[in-house]
């Protein structure tokens, strides 16, 4: 038995991208800041609501992994779209892109923020409702980066 020749397998980009389509790497990982964003924004506003420090820490560690994940949920992403989808250039896949940049970007705003101004809910300020609003805001890139990542996947299937 032979070894596949190079165009039967295609180069190692290929492979590569092939391996992240049909494992399916791009719709696992979405499943962090999908999960976790809401998570992250209820732990701060209960946390500031009733005072409690420990929530407004887990708020900060959730938006910490999804900081952290969000480069894999876009390098997964554009390999997909540009394997699956050949690039195409569309007002979906435009908006997609925007809202993951715009939640990596603004995660990574937010988490420098409660590093310098931390809060305290024992004395909660202006500036800590600001902060339980940013941790809000931040559903808005998530929710219709996800909404238009089901209606691309679910869209073929049939209503019954």
């Amino acid at each position: 038995m032979t070894p596949a020749s190079p165009k039967e397998t295609g180069d190692f980009k290929t492979r590569l991208l092939r391996f992240n389509d049909t494992k399916l790497l791009h719709p696992m990982t979405v499943h962090i800041p999908n999960g976790m964003v809401p998570v992250a924004a209820l732990f701060m506003a209960a946390g500031c609501f009733f005072s409690v420090q420990a929530l407004i820490w887990a708020a900060f560690y959730n938006l910490a992994i999804i900081f952290l994940a969000m480069p894999g949920v876009m390098i997964t992403g554009a390999a997909s779209w540009k394997f699956r989808y050949k690039g195409a250039s569309t007002p979906l896949f435009k908006t997609k892109i925007f809202c993951s940049i715009l939640l990596f970007v603004v995660s990574g705003a937010i988490l420098l923020w409660q590093i310098l101004r931390p809060i305290n809910p024992q004395h909660l300020t202006i500036e800590s409702w600001a902060m339980v609003a940013a941790y809000a805001a931040l559903l808005a890139p998530t929710a219709r980066a996800g909404a238009l990542g089901g209606k691309l996947i679910f869209a073929a299937r049939k209503k019954i």
